[in-house]
């Protein structure tokens, strides 16, 4: 019987050698307790209340899910709306335009509920500024994006490193020295 895998709809767009070794060695830096991630989430809270004051029809952090015959693939979508997935980040400085990995989380998240469109909305976490991306569902991606969990999934199976995917956040990954040095 073939293992299967879990992973999250927030993994979508990461260094398949990040979430290789997350999985083998486990995770460098405890996350969780990061100033920066606790102020988000407490944002994350208020814009959601906010909201279903506005929409008391909208679903706030349901439960989705894809099962694939070796993972599957969880996470809890922000808002679903009647016609909409809204997917809130908290950053530093607003964007001039959204970030891949967000697009792509959204996307997962638009073809999982159903919806075709959606909504990433970034809030400033020391302004409260916020800044909205209309975003259309885009099957491809989401097919790229099975095929990227396909391949993690095998690499985990045969214990096989993947590429090096080189990014823009390389220098902030936990793993950049043992990264390098492979």
């Amino acid at each position: 019987m073939t293992k299967l895998y879990r992973f999250r709809v927030s993994e979508v767009g990461k260094c398949l050698r990040f979430l290789y070794l997350t999985r083998v060695i486990g995770r460098l830096e405890d996350i969780d307790s990061k100033p920066e991630v606790i102020a988000g989430r407490k944002i994350h809270a208020e814009f959601q209340n906010d909201y279903a004051i506005f929409d008391e029809n909208a679903r706030m952090e349901e439960e989705v899910m894809f099962i694939h015959e070796n993972f599957v693939v969880v996470g809890r979508a922000d808002i679903i709306t009647d016609d909409r997935v809204i997917e809130i980040k908290t950053i530093n400085s607003l964007p001039a335009k959204p970030y891949s990995a967000h697009i792509r989380q959204l996307n997962f998240y638009m073809r999982l509920c159903g919806r075709k469109k959606g909504t990433l909305t970034y809030i400033e976490r020391e302004t409260g500024k916020q800044k909205d991306f209309s975003i259309e569902l885009d099957e491809n991606a989401f097919l790229e994006d099975l095929r990227r969990f396909e391949k993690l999934a095998k690499h985990l199976r045969s214990m096989s490193l993947p590429k090096r995917e080189e990014t823009g956040i390389c220098k902030f990954c936990e793993y950049a020295v043992i990264c390098e040095r492979i």
